[in-house]
């Protein structure tokens, strides 16, 4: 049982984990608060839509080691543990925007019960599916009326300017967040908001005017500090109105990437294409994976077909563009898929303080099964990957690989290498296998019918 590392900066109490356990321990000013929630209803409430992850109160003493770990737990819950902790800066545009549409849709409601969310950071939402769920409710407290929305500005800064960033200008926000987990502050929104966007009145409200008051009210001394306005209830719910219906109108604006409007499905002969997808579905179908993780998975084909068989597909890929495609499509649709903005080549490290409160990749896995097709040729012939490297990986994140070799005399190939010089003499069939094998059983090999490539199942090593 141990305190989750990214918990230490509540007050009001800790999140602990004991194995497949996740629990809140709220201690005695935390407790008393949570105690008017749960008697208002708003919890049950919010619930009931699908809004915040399920909990259940349990007495502190029915969690053996609890007390070690917090021994001041006054109330303790349990929460459904998430099965794929994601981040904000592996979101595509939709799934960010869903983000912040559901943490003011909980804003309101609370409001309404006489309650505030003191924190308004996408760091407090997780997915299930496609489902955001509020995973805080230390966040949820009462409401002191004259009090203004004290996490207005942060969720600006990690909501709506970085949902502005690519609604203008079609730079993506991603690589942004993920180099600041503070967000995009409104003086930066500023410089970057182009002149069309800077006369509306939503932006300027929220971007411009709020970096002008910045500036001119930032404290000139240490000592320098001015108390809150005060202001009433009804305008804190006219704030979350009109950011809530700002976002909901604001649409992504996609810059081209070196592979918008890529489809790779497309270049396979009809009988390869349906081979293909006869050979994953069977493979994925006889192991029936928990978790398998889509590497280059672009809209999403072959990780839908894996939905079917697996308990969780977290499907990556670096083209937000695709990726935000690929969520549309299943949206709605479907509990067991996640589409994320990975880039296998540069994935997501550790990160915050001490590198410890958002794990890298690594740290989410490993996954039992990682589909990895026709991604292979893009990570040696682009990525400048050696396949003993990729391997390596490979059999770190991944119990079972299903994976795609593609020649060089492949049409995709030779299109990575039509404006570079091919020095990849050690880029063949025979050196990949030799790779493949050092690490994991080669279980079947299966040549696509009028294709050059090959499908390979194979098994680590060693279990």
């Amino acid at each position: 049982m141990v305190r989750h590392t990214s918990s230490f900066r509540d007050p009001d109490g800790a999140v602990v984990v004991s194995g497949e356990r996740v629990f809140r321990a709220f201690l005695p000013t935390g407790a008393e608060k949570f105690a008017l929630l749960k008697a208002s209803g708003l919890l049950e409430a919010l619930q009931e839509r699908g809004l915040v992850v399920d909990w259940r109160e349990i007495p502190p003493e029915d969690v053996p080691g609890l007390r070690d770990v917090v021994p001041q737990a006054s109330t303790v819950l349990e929460h459904t543990r998430i099965p794929f902790l994601s981040f904000c800066y592996e979101w595509p545009f939709s799934m960010l925007k869903d983000a912040a549409l559901c943490t003011l849709d909980i804003a309101q409601r609370a409001l309404a019960k006489g309650f505030i969310l003191k924190d308004a950071t996408p760091f407090n939402i997780q997915f299930l599916g496609t489902r955001p769920v509020l995973i805080d409710l230390a966040s949820l407290e009462p409401y002191q009326d004259g009090q203004p929305w004290r996490a207005y500005h942060q969720f600006c800064r990690l909501f709506l300017n970085p949902l502005l960033l690519q609604a203008s200008t079609g730079a993506p926000f991603q690589p942004w967040l993920r180099g600041s987990l503070e967000g995009i502050a409104p003086a930066d929104m500023a410089r970057l908001l182009p002149w069309r966007w800077r006369m509306r009145p939503f932006a300027f409200t929220h971007v411009l005017l709020q970096a002008w008051l910045e500036r001119q009210f930032a404290p000139r001394t240490p000592d320098e500090t001015d108390a809150p306005p005060r202001v009433r209830r009804k305008q804190v719910l006219t704030l979350l109105h009109s950011l809530a219906r700002g976002i909901e109108h604001l649409r992504p604006r996609h810059a081209p990437t070196p592979w918008t409007g890529y489809q790779e499905e497309c270049h396979y002969h009809p009988e390869a294409q349906k081979a293909k997808a006869t050979f994953v579905e069977q493979a994925v179908q006889t192991h029936r994976p928990r978790m398998v993780w889509d590497l280059g998975c672009h809209v999403g084909h072959y990780s839908r077909l894996a939905g079917r068989y697996a308990g969780l597909v977290v499907g990556m890929d670096s083209d937000p563009h695709a990726v935000d495609t690929f969520y549309q499509q299943v949206k709605g649709k479907t509990t067991n898929i996640l589409p994320l903005v990975i880039d296998v080549l540069d994935p997501s490290p550790d990160r915050g303080w001490a590198q410890e409160e958002r794990q890298g990749l690594i740290a989410r896995g490993p996954a039992d099964m990682v589909l990895c097709l026709a991604l292979v040729h893009h990570l040696a012939l682009q990525g400048n990957v050696p396949f003993g490297h990729l391997v390596r990986w490979l059999a770190h994140v991944g119990h079972t690989i299903i994976i795609e070799f593609v020649p060089k005399e492949d049409s995709r190939a030779r299109l990575l290498l039509r404006w570079r010089e091919d020095v990849y003499p050690w880029y063949t069939q025979q050196a990949f296998e030799r790779a493949l094998e050092e690490r994991f059983t080669i279980v079947e090999r299966y040549p696509l019918p009028h294709s050059t490539r090959i499908l390979y199942r194979a098994v680590r090593r060693g279990g």
